[in-house]
This record gives C-alpha cells, structure tokens and sequence, in this order.
C-alpha cells in the first residue's frame, strides 16, 4: 500500500472519533506532510490505528505514529519503529560464558 491510500484510511478511521474540525485538519495536514511515511514499507496491509483516549489523539501508519493534542490539534510526539520485535535477533554468543 502506498503513502497516500494509508493516509486516506487513517483519515477515514478519524472521521468515526468525531473531532473538532480543526484537529481533524491538523492531523491530516501532518500526514499529509510527512517526510518519513513516504519511504516505508508498509507491504500490502498495514496497520493502521486511530484513536484518542482523555488528552491525545494517536494514529499509526505501519511502523510511523503520531500524537497529537486532542483539544489544540498540536502535535506532541511522532516515532518510527525501525524494527518489530520478530525481527530483533539476539547477536551470537550474547549469554555465553
């Protein structure tokens, strides 16, 4: 899946939160923007989550996420996962005495 169609899924996800009309906006210009996102490889399907709980709003595109204020629609924190736990190896001889 490409960038973009991720990011009308994760936009379609917020639409169900019911949010201010400027957060909404915010986040969306976020994405939209994103350097990152773009040179992922989210393979055919993604993860993609969006939710809020009492303060933030968060979604995550593949390894990408993103939080953001859920009254202001300022962004707080965004990351990449650069590996999943299945891939971390425990280098050899790591534990041997």
């Amino acid at each position: 899946m490409d960038s973009n169609t991720a990011v009308v899924k994760a936009m379609e996800k917020l639409e169900r939160l019911n949010l201010p009309i400027l957060v909404r906006a915010n986040i969306e210009d976020s994405l939209m923007k994103d350097l990152i996102l773009p040179d992922l490889d989210l393979g055919e399907r993604p993860i993609i989550t969006a939710e809020f709980d009492v303060d933030l709003v968060s979604v995550q595109i593949g390894q990408r996420d993103w939080q953001w204020n859920k009254e202001t629609g300022d962004m707080v924190h965004c990351g990449t996962f650069m590996t999943s736990a299945q891939e971390v190896q425990e280098p050899e001889g790591a534990g041997a005495f």
